[in-house]
């Protein structure tokens, strides 16, 4: 049975029930290296260094990106990712902060 949202269903008990879908969000609390995610801009964003194409932090969330891992660099720990298109590659790198920035893990 294929439920969509605003369906209504009746319960074995004769009770009528309308369906409403939410999406449940996935909490992130640890990154694993080599996983993809889908990330956004926040205010975490430090730096990223691409080539062929510019790409703007507005953009990034039309990209998914591979976990590679931390490293340490004069301000401290960064989170760093790797993505490849047709048209731009690039890495980015996150503060360490929190993971606010990731919005999901793409399976």
């Amino acid at each position: 049975m294929e439920i969509k949202n605003g369906d209504i269903l009746e319960l074995k008990d004769g009770t009528k029930v309308k369906i409403t879908l939410e999406e449940i969000k996935q909490e992130i609390k640890e990154l694993i290296p080599n996983k993809v995610y889908k990330l956004k801009y926040t205010n975490q964003f430090c730096h990223f260094f691409e080539y062929n194409q510019h790409l703007n932090e507005s953009d990034i969330d039309k990209y998914d990106f591979i976990y590679v891992g931390k490293i340490n660099v004069q301000a401290g720990e960064r989170y760093i990712f790797f993505t490849k298109h047709s048209h731009i590659s690039a890495y980015l790198m996150f503060s360490t902060k929190n993971l606010k920035f990731v919005v999901k893990e793409v399976l």
